[in-house]
């Protein structure tokens, strides 16, 4: 059977088919984490069925990119099955789309999620008198915790063998267009509440919402809060404790690992131009990235519980009116909130927004957010010039991708983007303490997937590099990398930057690189330093480069400029214009070389 999982926006789906299936997609307590249908599959009774988690749709009277997609799939891919989930601590808001279901005729059980937090709250759900109600068969379960799961099953079955019948539904009245209108549907929901819902205590959970709203939300405490939040959140990931760990692992990997595999090789007589590929290309290539991995892996878990806390969806309504002011809603701060993570989901999250204007806009400002991928080369100028500072100072370059975003967008909105905002309406989940699971196996995700573009982009761009610096323009072998062909190629574009402060060929080389994966940026340093297995020659090459201006104006550039090929394909694939991408890289570099430009020349005119 194809089973289909249908609901509102955060109203656990992906948790459900994480449960179902053992797989790991990303979930979060705001709407929006997902923009695209899922498959996979799962085992009842020894019989194996496809399983699909489609996005969030409030009503099939979708308008929204992600919603027209859960609702096409809802009544062209021949679903055998609907599983509705709905939130079971807001049930009047779900069953608007239960009843649409209902009315379309489609074979369909109810799920109701959350039910641990119905009943701490205190609150009695009649749901056989719900199914009844309803003709159709419900379920309680918490997908979090895995409970309810097992009679999900066995409902699935006997659907299946056809011991459950789902007949026809209409709502009762003796005019099908009146009980279709959204004034009479509401009506029926409030009939089913007030008979199947009972209350016997006071809504602890909601009441502690509200209170904590009454600051996060307030309109004078709002940003230094937000700010103070986010501060820490960087203070965190690049203090002592990390940047030790990081340092262990650069160790382990650069000296001890590269010393070993470098002394094995010499000792049974392998080439050394192969033992150069390995341990002046390969290895430190791939390991000063790796080495890095303690900061990414802090920075996802922290936002990870930001998002699952409920915090985030705050931020965004907070955040409305800053967004205003440029023409965006509140709901583009979703997207540009996931580019800290990654760019590609970040320009596919884009799909959530109402308007064309503002789809466009805010996949153009996914460039100015720095993602992951350019942590490490934070980590190792901020450790290297501002080690005292460097939480501050990364903090600051990220501050500033939010800042030129603003004010692109604000230029944008004056000149190319001009037709009235849309109306921003999200609803703010409560506040919960973030499930421990779901946090390391996000954050467990993300670092699995940095490992494995380590192990093949990071590996074939390594070997790549190292090819052109160990031979010349004539493909002669060369121990010098000033004459190698990376080296002729660097010098050749060298001119662009030196108003910037960084016109050596080997920073320009970097930037380059940088095109295929940001993470390349410090590995380029790391195969041209020509000091493979020692992180401190590595970073005595690298402060012969930079001063600590050109160092603050170089992250800068990074965190503006054209971003890597994967973002560019689906930049190109959401816009679906040529015009646009290239519109896009063109202002993405413009912005970097003029920030910069200014960055540099105002700290020389400061004597900095």
């Amino acid at each position: 059977m194809k089973l289909v999982l249908a609901g509102n926006p955060n109203s656990g789906k992906t948790s459900l088919f994480n449960a179902l299936t053992g797989s790991k997609q990303h979930v979060g307590n705001w709407p929006g984490v997902t923009v695209e249908k899922k498959e996979g599959f799962v085992n009842i009774n020894g019989e194996r069925h496809t399983i699909v988690d489609l996005p969030g749709i409030y009503t099939l009277d979708a308008d929204t990119i992600e919603q027209k997609v859960a609702r096409d799939y809802i009544f062209n891919g021949k679903p055998d099955l609907i599983i509705n989930i709905l939130d079971a601590t807001n049930l009047r808001r779900n069953l608007y789309f239960t009843l649409q279901l209902r009315e379309s005729g489609i074979p369909l059980i109810i799920t109701l999620n959350m039910m641990d937090e119905v009943n701490k709250s205190g609150v009695k759900i009649d749901m056989d008198k719900l199914s009844r109600m309803l003709g159709v068969p419900v379920v309680g379960i918490s997908a979090s915790k895995g409970t309810g799961i097992d009679e999900l099953f066995n409902t699935i079955d006997k659907f299946k063998n056809k011991e459950i019948k789902i007949e026809p539904f209409c709502l009762g009245c003796s005019n099908c267009t009146k009980c279709k209108s959204g004034e009479f549907r509401y009506h029926f929901i409030d009939n089913i509440i007030a008979n199947c819902v009972i209350s016997t205590k006071h809504d602890a959970l909601n009441e502690t919402t509200s209170k904590i709203d009454r600051f996060v939300l307030n309109k004078y405490l709002a940003f230094p809060i937000f700010f103070v939040i986010m501060f820490l959140v960087f203070f965190i990931t690049f203090g002592n404790a990390v940047t030790k760990v990081s340092d262990g692992i650069d160790y382990l990997l650069n000296t001890l690992l590269s010393g070993a595999i470098s002394s094995g090789l010499e000792s049974i007589n392998v080439p050394q131009p192969l033992i150069s590929i390995i341990c002046g290309g390969i290895i430190p290539g791939i390991g000063t990235v790796i080495s890095f991995l303690p900061q990414i892996a802090v920075l996802f878990f922290l936002m990870s519980a930001l998002e699952d806390s409920g915090y985030m969806a705050r931020a965004a309504i907070m955040m409305d009116r800053v967004f205003a002011s440029m023409g965006l809603s509140g709901s583009s701060f979703i997207p540009l909130i996931m580019g800290f993570g990654c760019t590609v989901p970040a320009v596919m999250a884009c799909r959530i927004l109402p308007t064309e204007k503002d789809r466009r806009m805010t996949v153009l400002l996914t460039s100015f957010v720095s993602c992951s991928a350019r942590l490490p080369l934070y980590a190792l100028l901020a450790g290297l010039f501002f080690r005292k500072y460097q939480g501050a100072v990364v903090f600051s370059i990220y501050v500033l991708g939010i800042v030129v975003a603003v004010l692109v967008a604000f230029i944008l909105n004056k000149t190319v983007f001009k037709k009235s905002n849309a109306p921003f309406i999200m609803e703010l989940p409560p506040y919960r303490l973030p499930n421990a699971r779901n946090l390391l196996m996000h954050t467990w995700e993300k670092v699995k997937g940095f490992i494995i573009k380590a192990g093949t982009v990071l590996f074939t761009a390594s070997v790549i590099l190292w090819f052109l610096q160990s031979f010349t323009p004539t493909l002669s072998l060369t121990e010098n990398p000033e004459n190698s062909i990376i080296a002729y190629i660097g010098r050749f574009l060298a001119p662009i930057f030196i108003p910037l402060g960084f016109g050596n060929w080997k920073a320009v080389t970097a930037l380059l690189s940088g095109l295929a994966a940001k993470e390349m940026v410090v590995s380029t340093f790391s195969v041209l330093s020509g000091a493979p297995g020692s992180a401190a020659e590595l970073q005595a090459a690298v402060s012969q480069l930079f001063t600590p201006l050109t160092a603050y104006a170089f992250m800068v550039f990074v965190l503006l400029y054209t971003p890597c090929i994967s973002a560019i394909a689906t930049m190109k694939k959401e816009f679906n214009s040529l015009k646009w991408t290239a519109g896009t890289l063109a202002i993405d570099f413009s912005a970097a070389w003029i920030i910069s430009f200014l960055i540099y020349n105002v700290g020389r005119l400061f004597g900095l």
